[in-house]
């Protein structure tokens, strides 16, 4: 009457274990499937949620703890990752990063479903599924930017057959993204990365890292299309959304006010009391603070909604991550704006706060401000670009349109890759 027994994790009175996020550190559920295993003489047991990688589902299945694995949002990370699996190339698998952003999240919205890493997910119809046909004109093509967007951009454009040169003026690809890596938890980021970077080496893309791209470069390369992915400027003006008619935060130019890229860059002294204006809602938010509760800093994390990260709502991720900054020692302020901050002297610098909810003001010390804020794009090489006049086509992709989501910027730079003609 029955084939096979499948075990996972979590229950229908805590869901988050079913479908891990990033944040569920160790939960996989070939632990529970062994339990049942030892006692199951007529079905075959499979062991679902954690198990990303065939290297893991092997190593389960070898050791006894299941006959079989189940990895849903893997494959849906790359359809192609059971035949890659069985030819020998397990370094081509595109990585699940267990985001759940725009697979469950989006599914909780009642969407179909589709994937951060993958945009070709719920996009088949559109795109031919996951293959990058190749082109029977084969350009030339420049890519000016190694985050997510002009990865992407660049990867697709050389599997489509065209020749691409990628220049990225930092010292390494990944751009924000790389920086996103370097939160609690987020490490699967590096591996995607790290994707990106033997994918970019097999198509043979020429990657110049530490060069910026100007006018003298395109008339160099004399490039048949050019695709811009220059990314985003911090902006350290402390606009918040919950006081549009401020344009900029009292205090806000003071030296102990920061943005959060840099933090995560490590490129600044942080005092012991900080304060994180979290106004973008996100990982941007709840993953830097996270980052410097678990440094020894004494952190407060204010935002204006009820709660600390509440965009990442229906990944599973949220109750876990706030969860997690408590215990490190972490103070939410919800409801509330930051109206100033002061002059630092001995004590730190006064930040003088409102209680969205009733009105009230109230003020508190810090040593150190970050500012998780909108940032402004980048559109220097653009501008420059469309400067001159007589430029082959180009296309603009991800932060530098706009500051926008990671999952926004890999879909617009697999999209702009398609499209050249």
């Amino acid at each position: 009457l029955m084939d096979y027994v499948t075990c996972g994790t979590g229950s229908y009175f805590r869901d988050q274990p079913i479908i891990p996020s990033h944040v569920h550190e160790g939960v996989e559920g070939a632990h529970l499937a062994d339990h049942i295993k030892h006692q199951m003489r007529h079905a075959r047991v499979q062991a679902e949620a954690g198990i990303h990688s065939p290297e893991k589902a092997e190593q389960v299945i070898a050791t006894g703890q299941a006959d079989t694995c189940s990895m849903v949002r893997a494959q849906i990370a790359d359809p192609h990752l059971a035949n890659k699996a069985q030819a020998g190339n397990g370094d081509s698998i595109r990585p699940c990063i267990h985001c759940n952003q725009q697979c469950i999240a989006r599914r909780y919205k009642d969407y179909w479903i589709s994937c951060l890493v993958n945009p070709s997910v719920g996009r088949e119809w559109e795109w031919r599924g996951d293959k990058i046909a190749k082109t029977e004109r084969r350009k030339s093509v420049l890519v000016v930017g190694a985050g997510p967007a002009g990865l992407e951009a660049a990867r697709v454009a050389a599997e489509a057959g065209h020749k691409v040169t990628l220049i990225e003026r930092g010292p390494m690809i990944g751009g924000q993204w790389h920086l996103a890596g370097r939160q609690p938890t987020r490490s699967r980021i590096a591996d995607h990365i790290s994707w990106y970077s033997h994918e970019l080496e097999r198509l043979g893309v020429d990657v110049k890292l530490g060069e910026a791209a100007t006018p003298l470069t395109v008339r160099h390369l004399h490039p048949d299309h050019i695709i811009a992915a220059t990314g985003i400027k911090p902006v350290k003006s402390g606009f918040q959304r919950a006081l549009p008619m401020n344009d900029v935060l009292p205090g806000h130019d003071e030296a102990n006010v920061i943005s959060y890229h840099t933090v995560l860059e490590n490129g600044a002294m942080i005092g012991e009391r900080v304060l994180v204006l979290d106004d973008l809602h996100s990982w941007s938010g709840i993953g830097t603070a996270l980052y410097l509760a678990e440094a020894g800093h004494k952190v407060t994390a204010m935002t204006a909604n009820g709660v600390l990260a509440a965009e990442l709502s229906g990944t599973g991720a949220d109750d876990v991550a706030r969860a997690r900054f408590a215990r490190h020692g972490g103070v939410a302020l919800t409801d509330t704006a930051l109206q100033s901050w002061g002059k630092p002297d001995n004590e730190g610098s006064v930040a003088r706060f409102i209680d969205l909810l009733t009105g009230e003001t109230f003020e508190r010390n810090f040593e150190t401000l970050v500012l998780a804020t909108v940032a402004s794009p980048n559109t220097e090489f653009s501008d420059d670009i469309q400067a001159l006049g007589d430029c082959p086509p180009f296309a603009v992709v991800g932060d530098c349109n706009a500051p926008r989501k990671a999952h926004m910027a890999i879909y617009e730079g697999r999209k702009a890759a398609l499209e050249i003609a």
